[in-house]
């Protein structure tokens, strides 16, 4: 009887949707990517429709199978829910993001873009330090 009462008040829960990704290293997550990036964030998002576009700057690439295709590279874009997959980025903080190439299609005559789309299931990390070495009196040899 006591299993009954479980079943029962676990169907009028209804479903819940979640965001699932491919069990995969993060090497396998950098190579099946389409594209690999070093970027700072200079905002938290705003959210559009069903998406959040950050607003960003590339400062390295490290792969990229964008081909011919005419990419925007100051924004980032992302679904607008964790149910989703979609992320949160933090301001002013630099990441190494991958994801892949969503193509957008515009009105008649204008030339199609390409959005950089990236989530959960994609590799993402926030790199603490970016500050250059600094160089002291002891760590510099001189070489004659």
């Amino acid at each position: 009887m006591k299993y009954l009462a479980v079943l029962l008040v676990s169907s009028w829960l209804g479903y819940a949707y979640s965001c699932s990704c491919i069990p995969q290293s993060d090497d396998q997550k950098f190579c099946n990517a389409e594209y690999g990036v070093l970027i700072k964030t200079e905002d938290g998002g705003k959210i559009r429709r069903n998406h959040i576009k950050i607003k960003i700057k590339v400062l390295e690439t490290f792969k990229s199978q964008a081909g011919e295709r005419k990419v925007i590279e100051k924004f980032l874009f992302t679904n607008k829910g964790g149910s989703l997959c979609g992320v949160k980025l933090k301001a002013d903080t630099y990441y190494i993001v991958t994801g892949y190439y969503a193509d957008i299609l515009k009105a008649k005559g204008k030339k199609k873009k390409t959005r950089m789309v990236t989530g959960s299931c994609d590799y993402i990390k926030e790199i603490k330090d970016m500050s250059p070495p600094t160089c002291t009196a002891e760590k510099i040899k001189l070489v004659f």
